[in-house]
């Protein structure tokens, strides 16, 4: 009867030595203490899970590893007056074995406890990594993951999950599951490396620049495809030249050109970033910028047109220093105004020319005449390039014609004033030849004798009713006024009686 009771006292105190857990006590305490206010929409730390539960703090500190001074972070902050009240002695020192333990989420059994945390050397995805993912592949495996656990290759005569074995998918909730590309690249939905510092410190992708690259940025508003300088990874996403132990570089001629990768100097010749005198052409990977316009490539590039970025490209500001939106560049592609190639690609809207600037909407659509033809003060050319005679940035080229130099009218313009146009009544019979500015989009012009006097001088007849003579005037409590019907008759470079 002695030799029962010390074999059962030497089981109690065998039990009472064993660390706790997080799945044992640990979890509950956070659920009923710290649910609260660590919830998952806080933004800060929680312990909803393990893995939040063992991660890092805002100052990038890893919760339940013990820092310079000795202690681990989230002791101190349990411990601190603004925590202490919420939690008993006991549920401190709970937490402190845990700490103390290593903070293992469960009791071992088939597995060490730590072979699911990121930052053990005896994680189950490092585990994995140096066997080539074998036993989540090879369902014929001696030790195939998927012999106890669901989501993984499965063998054929297996057909149910180990009692108490989690299915991968308890973790690896994204699509695809542990195939997908952040449960190798990185901790969360993207899928570019490096991994998150605070799990995977030690990783050799830590300080490049996937994430300028791969990622929204400054210099581009979405992310360059992986296949940009990669090699498309096989359906199965596991398997051939991708995982082979190598970082393969094959740039995508469209967007990179002929671009090469020198792996002793870390760093690329593409030309991404070599294109016309910039001073960064060959940057480093681990050079994380920021990356300045001119940088890649000069602002304005040698021989380029020296005036505004702005006149030509619609993401530049007009100093080039700076970009808006971003979805044209490093595209592979120069691109003029909105990138469509077509007339309303710098101004207008698609494949409509009419810009909105200025008096522009006041010549497409004015009250009192036809609207006015392009060619009237611009050379119209059919396409844009050498030799089209299409102008490039710059202030606009104005080569009068048609109506504007109707009656032999010499018309001129220079800083936004037109001068001597027919239009405005130059060379008009009795015309006070109005001079108006370009940016003076008010429509002071519509009102009759603003160009030729009401009535005009001799020889013509001194009265104000000019529909006696000019059907495509009507009277008006106001004046005389251009009937909109016959607008067509009214500065068309005849005298319509």
């Amino acid at each position: 009867m002695s030799l029962i009771v010390l074999d059962g006292c030497r089981d109690e105190r065998a039990r009472a030595s064993d660390p706790p857990t997080y799945d044992s006590q640990v979890g509950a305490i956070l659920a009923s203490k710290c649910k609260d206010c660590h919830e998952a929409t806080t933004g800060r730390w929680r312990g909803d899970t393990y893995l939040t539960t063992i991660s890092c703090l805002s100052d990038g500190r890893p919760a339940t590893v013990s820092s310079t001074d000795g202690t681990a972070p989230l002791l101190g902050i349990l411990a601190n007056a603004k925590h202490a009240p919420l939690i008993t002695a006991d549920e401190l020192a709970t937490f402190k074995a845990w700490v103390e333990s290593g903070a293992p989420k469960f009791k071992g059994s088939v597995h060490d406890p730590s072979f699911v945390d990121p930052r053990s050397p005896g994680s189950h995805g490092r585990a994995l990594r140096a066997n080539r993912w074998k036993q989540m592949l090879d369902a014929k495996d001696p030790e195939a993951c998927g012999r106890c656990h669901e989501g993984v290759a499965r063998p054929e005569k297996s057909t149910a999950s180990a009692p108490g074995a989690p299915a991968c998918t308890t973790c690896h909730a994204e699509e695809r599951g542990v195939l997908a590309c952040g449960t190798c690249h990185v901790d969360s939905a993207t899928s570019f490396p490096p991994r998150g510092a605070c799990f995977f410190p030690d990783d050799p992708m830590q300080g490049t620049a996937h994430a300028k690259h791969a990622g929204p940025s400054a210099s581009r508003a979405a992310g360059l495809p992986c296949t940009t300088c990669h090699v498309a990874p096989p359906p199965e996403v596991i398997g051939g030249v991708h995982t082979n132990g190598k970082v393969d570089i094959v740039f995508d001629p469209k967007l990179a050109g002929a671009s090469t990768w020198d792996d002793q100097s870390r760093t690329c010749t593409a030309a991404c970033h070599a294109r016309a005198g910039g001073a960064k052409p060959r940057p480093l990977w681990t050079d994380k910028g920021p990356l300045t316009c001119g940088d890649c490539h000069g602002s304005p590039p040698p021989s380029h047109f020296a005036g505004a970025c702005s006149s030509c490209h619609g993401e530049a500001n007009a100093t080039g220093t700076a970009l808006e939106g971003a979805l044209l560049h490093v595209n592979g592609a120069v691109d003029l105004g909105d990138g469509s190639g077509k007339c309303g690609a710098c101004h207008g809207v698609g494949d409509d020319p009419w810009p909105s600037t200025g008096a522009h909407a006041k010549h497409r659509a004015p009250s009192a005449a036809a609207a006015v033809d392009c060619a009237t003060c611009h050379v119209v050319p059919k396409a844009f390039g050498p030799g089209t005679g299409h102008p490039v940035g710059g202030a606009p080229v104005i080569t009068f014609s048609g109506l504007a130099v109707a009656r032999g009218a010499p018309a001129t313009y220079a800083n936004g004033t037109c001068k001597n146009v027919y239009c405005h009544g130059e060379n008009v019979v009795g015309s006070t030849a109005r001079s108006p500015l370009w940016a003076d989009a008010t429509g002071a012009e519509s009102k009759c004798g603003t160009c030729h006097g009401l009535p005009p001088a001799a020889p013509h007849v001194s009265t104000e009713k000019c529909e006696i003579c000019h059907g495509s005037v009507d009277p008006s409590p106001t004046g005389p006024m251009i009937n909109p019907a016959k607008r067509e008759l009214h500065v068309n470079g005849q005298l319509n009686r």
